[in-house]
C-alpha cells in the first residue's frame, strides 16, 4: 500500500503527461470534488473536465506538498496556455485504500473566466 503522498503526486504526475487512464486508475469511482471548475460525484465526469483543462494548461509547478495521514495538500503553480497567467493553487486530497476519494480545489479564478465559461463552467 503506498502513501497519501505518494498517490497524490502519482496523479498529478499522470496529469501532467496527459496520461488519463494512469490518472484515473487513482481515482476512487464516487470521487467527491469541489473547485472553480465545478463540483463532481464521480470520477470519470471529474476526469472529463480536468482533460478539457488540460488542453488550456502549460504547466503545474509544485512548489510544496504536505501530508497529514490520508490528507495532502498540494501547492502549486498552474500556468494557463491562453490568456498566458498563472494562478496559485491549493489542492487538498483525501486518501482512502490507495484512491483519491475527496478533492478539494481553491484558486482566485477571476482572470480566467472567459477561458472556464468555454469549459461550461
Amino acid at each position: 500500500m503506498a502513501g497519501a503522498a505518494e498517490i497524490v503526486t502519482a496523479f498529478q504526475q499522470a496529469m501532467g503527461r496527459e496520461d488519463f487512464a494512469a490518472a484515473r486508475r487513482l481515482l476512487h469511482d464516487h470521487v467527491s470534488f469541489a473547485g472553480p471548475i465545478g463540483s463532481f460525484s464521480d470520477a470519470d465526469s471529474l476526469l472529463a473536465r480536468l482533460r478539457a483543462l488540460q488542453a488550456n494548461v502549460a504547466s503545474a509547478e509544485a512548489r510544496r506538498i504536505f501530508a497529514d495521514g490520508q490528507d495532502v495538500c498540494v501547492v502549486f503553480d498552474l500556468v494557463f496556455k491562453a490568456p498566458r497567467r498563472s494562478a496559485l493553487v491549493a489542492e487538498w486530497y483525501r486518501v482512502e485504500r490507495d484512491r483519491i476519494t475527496m478533492m478539494r480545489a481553491m484558486f482566485d479564478a477571476r482572470p480566467f473566466d472567459a477561458m472556464l465559461r468555454t469549459l461550461g463552467v
